[in-house]
């Protein structure tokens, strides 16, 4: 799903334990760094194949999301949804099969 980013860190892309439920985010405004001496990730870098943008793994995400902070969080996945549209589209199908899932452990058959 390709939209204008989304905010990783709401409930309905996390699991259960907390982790991310995003198995790659890759944030399209966001200029590609090579990295410096010393990092060990590599810089932030495109998917491969693309020369623009950065992507995120789930477990940087997570890291992220484990680092309580915002600002923290920032340092580690900079990526936002400046507009909120991003997040509410990619979120309305998961925020749907939750809502479908907990209605049905409810049911008797």
């Amino acid at each position: 799903m390709t939209q204008e980013g989304i905010d990783y860190r709401r409930s309905e892309f996390r699991r259960r334990d907390g982790s991310t439920r995003i198995r790659f985010l890759w944030d399209q405004t966001l200029v590609p760094q090579t990295a410096g001496e010393g990092e060990e990730d590599g810089g932030r870098r495109p998917p491969e194949g693309f020369q623009m943008g950065v992507e995120f793994s789930s477990e940087q995400i997570d890291s992220a999301l484990a680092a309580g902070d915002p600002q923290q969080q920032s340092q580690i996945v900079p990526s936002t949804d400046s507009s909120g549209h991003g997040t509410a589209v990619a979120g309305s199908p998961q925020e749907a099969a939750r809502h479908i899932r907990e209605w049905l452990s409810r049911q008797t058959f």
